[in-house]
């Protein structure tokens, strides 16, 4: 797994960090200063994978059982408007009801104790469907 870290704009491996201690090993700085470190509802973020239009993905780790998630946070005023809530809940549970291989599994969601709305996910390492067509055109069918 792999993040860019927000200060210095390095590659971060996963091998190269300790979750308990989130510190980028380039400039020795939290790799997502806003969110690094933060511990929501059992998961602590170490940097951030992505963002779209439903929140920010970040690389956490699932404290007491040690392994990686992807812990999508719906923030700023998607997390105030009821709608977005509402489709931000409704994906979690859509997911938490598929059961397939090729399907990533819902592990947890919810509204944490400070007010974070927040869906952790298995986290899939590998490169970006972006990375991947870059790098050998269409997929096939």
């Amino acid at each position: 797994m792999r993040c860019k870290c927000k200060n210095c704009n390095n590659t971060i491996f996963s091998d190269e960090i300790d979750w308990r201690n989130p510190q980028c090993p380039y400039c020795n700085q939290p790799p997502s200063p806003e969110w690094s470190g933060r511990v929501i509802n059992g998961f602590q973020i170490i940097g951030e994978l992505g963002r779209g239009n439903n929140g920010i993905v970040f690389w956490a780790c699932e404290v007491w059982r040690e392994r990686p998630v992807a812990l999508k946070i719906l923030e700023g005023e998607r997390a105030a408007d009821k709608s977005y809530v509402e489709r931000f809940m409704a994906e979690a549970k859509a997911a938490a009801r598929l059961s397939h291989p090729n399907i990533i599994k819902a592990i947890d969601a919810g509204l944490s104790n400070d007010g974070v709305y927040y869906f952790a996910m298995e986290l899939v390492d590998g490169p970006t469907i972006e990375e991947k067509i870059e790098s050998g055109g269409a997929l096939p069918l």
